[in-house]
């Protein structure tokens, strides 16, 4: 109540009935009016209830010694911070929810189980193969530079261009070229002018003669040479096909040297050094070799025309083709041996590129009546391969001797024959089905499954007591 006086101040009860003010009493409504609005903001907290207190004193003493003593109301949570609790606890919910749906619906990791397989001892055809790996190689490429020295004064052969045979690629500055061959015709006009007068001559010795003829050659064979030179002040391309590099600018310096030319089979295109030596390269993609090589092993199998699956490295082009040569000088590098062999492709497929690898299967030869079992069956039992045959419908241990190895399957010389059934153990994933050639449909781990006789590569081994290679 002090607090409610002391900002209201005295009641406010009119004037008298005279007109005049009453004792101790207030008389303008207006200031009335505005301590109560004073007093609204005290209590909504919008203002500190001493700024609308006028009095000093005892008063204003108590009025502060109040507020200093009474403790500070604590404001209540706002609904705006109530909400984001609600937003936080909701999205925790969800997040909940999220995650078991995940450990429930996410794929189970496959456990490898063990399975066995029955499967007959047969007897088929198996071809022999041999497997090499090389690059790519247009079989026609043209390396060519200026045979004889000068200044470029123009270049016309753009890398990626379509060109012609015959057609002009560069050009070097051929004064001095066409003086020379001035010059050597004028050598050749004055050798046939002395020729005449010493034959002319009575008394003309045969060697005198002899001697009028030599120099006559002698400057027709300069004249010759000079033409030829003012010719290679021209660089033409002998094959059609596609720039593949160009190693000139015009205002250049070109030193005399061999233009090289065409090659054929692969016999400059392989060589990496001429064509990066060459000032234009033009190479023909309508027909292509593969560059590859053998070992020792191998080399005596391959021969000209036997037939060829070749694969682009690292992807699914694929084409057929021939061998082309098979070289007889071998290469050792890094204690390792090997011969040249080229393989010519069928037709131009799209796909290839100069200089990409190439994985080849020679197929050199096929074995009539193989007596086989799934390389997968043969196990080693105490150094010596052995097969799980069945007997009475019970596996018994067999020994084996083993021939060559044709992929996913390999001979048998003894222990098992024709028809006989043997256990094939494998490992596969759980719920997956096994799939794959062979009469069971099983295509075993490390196996192709369709028994194409093929040689292991990369030094791949054959079973314990089986000669290595598939061929002959």
């Amino acid at each position: 109540m002090r607090l409610m006086r002391a900002i209201l101040g005295p009641p406010w009860h009119g004037p008298t009935a005279s007109g005049g003010p009453r004792p101790g009493r207030r008389t303008d409504p207006a200031e009335h009016l505005g301590r109560l609005q004073g007093l609204h903001r005290v209590l909504t907290g919008k203002e500190s209830c001493l700024a609308n207190v006028p009095m000093v004193g005892p008063v204003r003493r108590q009025l502060m010694a109040d507020q200093a003593t009474t403790p500070s109301r604590v404001q209540k949570p706002t609904r705006p911070r109530r909400k984001w609790l609600w937003v936080a606890g909701a999205m925790v919910i969800v997040l909940a929810l999220a995650g078991a749906v995940f450990m429930l619906l996410r794929p189970q990791t496959p456990v490898a189980t063990t399975r066995t397989f029955t499967l007959p001892v047969t007897k088929t055809t198996e071809q022999v193969t041999v497997n090499l790996t090389g690059t790519l190689a247009p079989q026609n490429q043209a390396n060519l530079s200026f045979a004889s020295a000068g200044t470029v004064t123009s270049v016309s052969a753009v890398v990626g261009s379509t060109v012609s045979a015959g057609q002009v690629l560069a050009t070097i500055d051929d004064t001095q070229l066409r003086n020379a061959v001035t010059l050597a015709q004028a050598n050749v006009t004055a050798a046939r002018t002395s020729y005449s007068t010493v034959a002319s001559t009575s008394g003309v010795t045969r060697a005198q003669l002899s001697n009028a003829q030599a120099q006559i050659d002698s400057a027709v064979a300069k004249l010759s040479s000079a033409k030829t030179s003012l010719s290679q002040a021209r660089l033409t391309t002998p094959i059609a096909g596609t720039v593949a590099s160009v190693n000139l600018t015009v205002g250049s310096q070109v030193g005399s040297g061999s233009s090289g030319g065409a090659s054929a089979a692969g016999v400059l295109g392989s060589s990496g050094s001429a064509a990066a030596s060459a000032q234009i390269v033009v190479i023909s993609p309508t027909s292509w070799l593969v560059n590859g090589t053998v070992g020792p092993a191998d080399v005596a199998s391959l021969k000209p025309g036997q037939p060829v699956a070749a694969t682009v490295t690292g992807t699914t082009v694929t084409t057929t083709g021939k061998v082309n040569t098979v070289g007889i000088v071998a290469t050792t590098s890094s204690g390792s041996t090997t011969f040249p062999v080229t393989i010519l492709l069928d037709g131009n497929p799209a796909g290839l590129y100069d200089g990409v690898g190439v994985t080849a299967v020679v197929t050199t030869g096929t074995d009539p009546d193989v007596l086989s079992v799934p390389t997968a069956a043969i196990s080693n039992t105490g150094g010596t391969p052995t097969v799980q045959k069945m007997v009475n419908g019970s596996p018994i241990t067999t020994e084996v001797q083993l021939g060559k190895v044709y992929g996913d399957r390999t001979q048998v010389a003894s222990g098992v024959a024709e028809g006989d059934l043997v256990q094939v153990t494998v490992r596969v994933a759980a719920g997956q089905r096994p799939s794959g050639g062979g009469s069971s449909g099983v295509n075993f781990p490390g196996m192709g499954g369709q028994g194409q006789g093929q040689r292991p590569n990369n030094g791949g081994a054959p079973p314990a007591g089986a000669p290595a290679g598939g061929g002959g």
